[in-house]
């Protein structure tokens, strides 16, 4: 595929269309078999409120029975597996994933008989703690309710319902594509969510905060020493990471995550429980990423915790390679006469910002008549947790600094709000990072994937070129210094230079980091290639956004 989007032959890209192909297919099958198995798991819940209810309010040391029904669990259907799709930068998994996404969203993202029973939200007390749809004859008593709707206002015991996060991505029926960085924001914010409404609830006795469902009070039923019952049944009432999955669940049965990557701890923790109760409840993950499904979270702290995951997707998903090692963002970008810094980067080898020639270079990209000329205005743009930031506005552009963007305490949630605000972003005096400068590189790479996420225009001063500004760190070139992998330094002859749990993060995120510049440099010299504004991949991705 061209930078302009319009496709090309390539033998490999054809091979992954076909195995994406035969999961498009069976997707009518793949929500039938999620439709009947939730539907016996919601009326399993139905069956356990009561108890779930009384046993995190009884006494600590009590010790309630499971009922016999509880312990007759739906066997669990033969889901078709998705599609992991990895490969280098540039050659197209995107491209393939959104054609997926198009095709799954043109014919079945609007079906009735598709859409049909994909409620995963179940009714029971998980359901007044969301402010969720609410079923005849399914309703907690004691809970003050909206008169028409029924809707709760208010947790168990009268405290306040915490908000529901807002869903991430794109959405066509029961098919949604979100960004990897917008999920794990999203399933965050839903265990947030799912702990304040427990704890509102229950008290402290609500909520697992040890994965296994117990607190440290009370054992567990005598007769919950079946495995499938532990996990089935009294885990998941109190998991919020479970309690996460079943709400991101609900309503879908193809869920695509572009270019997934886990670089900390706690997502590597979390994952695993997150995508079993996706993968529970029968939804199908078609994901992109740089790296095989073995090297992700490759040498990072407690990496055992993470391996179960990696058993769990290699079941799940596919592991399909794109052999290639055409970047095509680059080769289309060259074919245009971009092979160079492209027409909308000026190279400032002294420095400096020229913020003139970036508001005309913006406004020109944002196609503004602004009244009053190049006139700059300040404008505040409302970022997550209750924050802002000021940046000039040039009309419907924005001219921001590098080092404001860069320098400074900000992640993909803050700079997703600034893309959305604005169609096109100036940004002004990039330069080249030091090896020593990794959080200004990881903050300036989830720049760069947030605004190609969103397709904003961009236009550029810097200080070398483009290619140059994530070079060093990319290529290790610290002048002998290199961050080096655990195994390096597990073999570190010297005592005091002990391999530590420290260290050992901090090897795995940068050799993460050296994946994604390479990532961040192909996708800016697209977006600063002059066909990229008019470039049919673009136009696709609005249109599906609208």
């Amino acid at each position: 595929m061209s930078v302009d989007g319009s496709l090309v032959r390539d033998a490999a890209q054809e091979a992954v269309a076909g195995r994406l192909d035969r999961v498009w297919r069976r997707l009518p099958d793949q929500a039938a078999a999620s439709r009947a198995h939730r539907t016996a798991l919601n009326t399993l819940s139905d069956r356990t409120e009561e108890w779930a209810i009384e046993r995190m309010t009884a006494d600590p040391e009590s010790h309630q029975p499971l009922p016999q029904p509880i312990l007759e669990l739906p066997t669990l259907p033969r889901f078709g597996r998705g599609v992991y799709l990895w490969g280098a930068v540039g050659t197209g998994k995107s491209m393939l994933m959104d054609m997926f996404f198009d095709e799954s969203a043109s014919a079945y993202g609007q079906d009735a008989e598709v859409m049909e029973g994909q409620d995963t939200t179940c009714p029971s007390w998980e359901r007044q703690l969301w402010a969720g749809p609410q079923v005849p004859g399914a309703l907690i008593e004691g809970v003050r309710r909206d008169s028409v709707t029924m809707t709760p206002l208010e947790c168990l015991g009268g405290g306040a319902l915490p908000p529901v996060p807002p869903e991430s991505g794109v959405r066509a029926g029961v098919v949604r594509r979100v960004h990897f960085h917008e999920f794990m924001a999203e399933v965050h914010a839903h265990m947030h969510a799912a702990r304040e409404g427990l704890l509102a609830s229950f008290g402290r006795r609500g909520v697992s905060t040890s994965g296994t469902g117990f607190g440290a009070t009370g054992p567990p039923p005598p007769n919950l020493r079946s495995k499938r019952a532990q996990v089935d049944v009294f885990e998941r009432q109190r998991d919020v990471a479970c309690l996460a999955g079943r709400r991101i669940a609900h309503g879908t049965v193809v869920l695509c995550l572009d270019e997934m990557q886990v670089t900390d701890v706690v997502d590597a923790v979390v994952v695993s429980r997150v995508f079993g109760e996706l993968f529970r409840l029968g939804v199908q993950v078609v994901a992109t990423s740089n790296r095989p499904m073995g090297d992700l979270y490759a040498d990072g702290l407690n990496r055992d915790m993470f391996v179960p995951f990696l058993d769990l997707l290699s079941g799940q998903c596919r592991e399909v390679k794109v052999e290639t090692s055409t970047d095509f963002r680059r080769t289309g970008a060259a074919a245009t006469g971009a092979g160079d810094a492209g027409e909308r980067c000026r190279i400032l080898p002294g420095g400096g910002e020229d913020r003139d020639w970036l508001r005309a270079a913006v406004r020109a990209l944002a196609d503004d008549a602004v009244p009053g000329g190049d006139a700059p205005a300040t404008v505040v743009v409302p970022l997550p947790h209750g924050r802002s930031m000021e940046v000039e506005a040039v009309g419907s552009a924005a001219v921001v600094s590098f080092e404001q963007l860069c320098d400074s305490e900000h992640g993909a949630g803050d700079y997703r709000a600034l893309a959305r605000r604005f169609g096109a972003i100036g940004l002004a005096g990039a330069r080249r990072l030091k090896p020593s400068e990794q959080d200004a590189a990881r903050r300036f790479v989830t720049l760069v994937d947030e605004l190609y996420e969103a397709r904003t225009l961009v236009a550029l001063t810097c200080g070398a070129h483009p290619d140059e500004l994530l070079r060093a760190i990319e290529l290790g070139d610290d002048g002998g210094d290199a961050v080096r992998s655990a195994e390096e330094l597990e073999d570190v002859a010297d005592p005091a230079a002990a391999f530590s749990a420290e260290a050992q993060q901090h090897a795995a995120a940068a050799q993460e980091l050296r994946f994604a510049c390479a990532r961040a440099a192909s996708r800016l010299a697209e977006m600063l290639g002059p066909a990229y504004a008019a470039g049919a991949s673009r136009t696709r991705t609005l249109e599906r956004r609208a």
